[in-house]
């Protein structure tokens, strides 16, 4: 984000500018051009600075020349406001259902990196931690097609909250489970709404950009990427640095940050009462 900027001041101000901002003001292309270039702003300035000190050499500007122009002036266009309200709002939405793809990626893959400390805090071998990680597995297997059916005649955004919630309560257990064979139940809960949530998030985000479903579901799904890449390695950090009950803690408290976004930011629809998994 420019300058630094906490993403969630970010999510905030692009909600608020597309709720009282962009509804009323048209984008012409100076401001369209303007605001590019303040995403990166160090960059802008650094491109500026190595055009003035090329412009003795005229086979070396050649080159970008086109691109130059097209950065400058001749690529920018002016947008209606309502297009540029509904594109931040496409964008927070997105934003809060990926926190809880987040959310569900890190506490899927970190518990694998977590085993040795599962087995001390336990008293378990580390082949009985390995049966909580199927058990998440099989909750994930069993919730899928369970809760897709249990919710096919629930509005998607009440679906996703349901869902959230649920996997609020199975990680807030796990963190407070008191022994192996309450633990092994706990994860097992967690898992039921991990596949319902994503296909739910995915149709959610595919019906807000219809023309473009795939870089919707993209976003969605980019949360257990980031998960991945961020997420597990500072799980494992909190796990060794505390606890690992810490780290089931933070989890269930992302689920609930992304069940009350989702319910202040995700649109209204209306629940189809024909509609079956079955057919």
């Amino acid at each position: 984000l420019p300058l630094g900027i906490p993403a969630g001041i970010a999510i905030k101000g692009a909600g608020f500018l597309a709720d009282h901002v962009f509804t009323r003001l048209p984008i012409t292309d100076t401001m369209a051009r303007t605001g590019f270039q303040l995403l990166d702003p160090v960059k802008t300035v650094r491109s500026r600075i190595d055009f003035v000190r090329q412009l003795h050499d005229r086979d070396a500007l050649l080159p970008r020349e086109d691109q130059r122009r097209f950065l400058e002036a001749d690529g920018w266009v002016a947008y209606a406001g309502p297009a540029v309200a509904d594109l931040l709002k496409q964008f927070v939405v997105h934003n809060r259902m990926l926190t809880g793809g987040f959310a569900i990626g890190t506490t899927e893959f970190a518990a694998m990196s977590l085993e040795p400390d599962l087995a001390r805090g336990l008293g378990v071998d580390a082949p009985a931690v390995g049966h909580l990680i199927s058990a998440y597995a099989l909750g994930v297997v069993v919730g899928a097609p369970t809760l897709a059916v249990a919710l096919a005649k629930v509005p998607r955004r009440t679906a996703l909250i349901i869902l959230m919630l649920m996997f609020a309560a199975g990680n807030a257990l796990s963190a407070f489970a008191p022994g192996y064979d309450a633990m092994l139940a706990f994860r097992f809960l967690a898992g039921l709404p991990h596949g319902a949530y994503f296909g739910v998030a995915a149709l959610v985000a595919a019906s807000l950009m219809p023309e473009r479903r795939t870089t919707a579901i993209g976003r969605v799904m980019l949360g257990l990427t980031v998960a991945t890449i961020v997420g597990v390695p500072l799980a494992k950090l909190l796990g060794q640095w505390l606890s690992w009950r810490y780290v089931f803690g933070v989890v269930a408290a992302l689920a609930l940050t992304t069940a009350a976004l989702v319910a202040a930011s995700a649109p209204h629809d209306r629940p189809d009462h024909d509609a079956s998994p079955l057919r």
